[in-house]
């Protein structure tokens, strides 16, 4: 807020000239207070999991016991946001999805899950991830063996993850037609296409702490 701002409060008694001395004493105590809001707006944005760093973000995650261990403050957002859509998780496929794809900040038909019985398998109890959000965890560096840590975190207890399959998804066409479903090449504008698979995989990896 200006000075102006403040001077127009004042009764119209008072000098609300920019060059009295009225305007001039409420200068000195309006930068001060602009400096002031400024502060507290930056503290109430370190309070979004999404723009908090360093120990603020420790803070986020000390309050529902998710602890940072080596993680980067990006990976360690998505365990965070896992961990509070997991505590109302009640196990169903919809709220699997949901707590991955808000973890991971992503739209919902970006992840897909199947029970094993439906792509041929055995197991009653077991779960295949396929069309993985493969921009969202290169975005954060989190590697394939972290991520399936995540999953298995997020499923029931009973339930395991058989397979986590992080391909894209890009396809050839079944025919002599040109394929033109969104699985296929890329316009020339590279809006539309399918995926190549592919996640960053980094040279320490280590066990995330969930």
């Amino acid at each position: 807020m200006t000075t102006d701002n403040y001077s127009k409060m004042l009764p119209d008694m008072y000098d609300k000239a920019s060059d009295s001395n009225i305007s001039k004493l409420l200068q000195i105590y309006a930068e001060d207070i602009e400096t002031l809001r400024a502060i507290a707006e930056k503290v109430e944005t370190y309070r979004d999991i999404d723009q908090a760093v360093g120990k603020t973000l420790d803070y986020a995650g000390n309050n529902i016991n998710q602890q940072r261990g080596k993680t980067s403050d990006e990976i360690y957002r998505v365990l965070i946001k896992a961990k509070e859509t997991r505590i109302r998780c009640s196990g169903t496929t919809d709220d699997i999805i949901e707590s991955l794809a808000r973890a991971l900040d992503c739209s919902y038909d970006q992840i897909q899950i199947y029970s094993d019985i439906d792509e041929g398998g055995v197991e009653p109890e077991a779960l295949i991830l396929k069309g993985l959000p493969l921009d969202s965890l290169n975005k954060v560096a989190m590697s394939a063996t972290q991520f399936t840590q995540l999953v298995q975190k997020v499923v029931p207890s009973e339930v395991r993850v058989s397979s986590v399959i992080l391909d894209g998804t890009f396809s050839f066409a079944s025919g002599s037609v040109v394929e033109t479903s969104p699985q296929g090449f890329a316009n020339t504008a590279m809006t539309t296409g399918g995926t190549l698979g592919g996640v960053f995989t980094p040279e320490n990896d280590y066990i995330l702490p969930i």
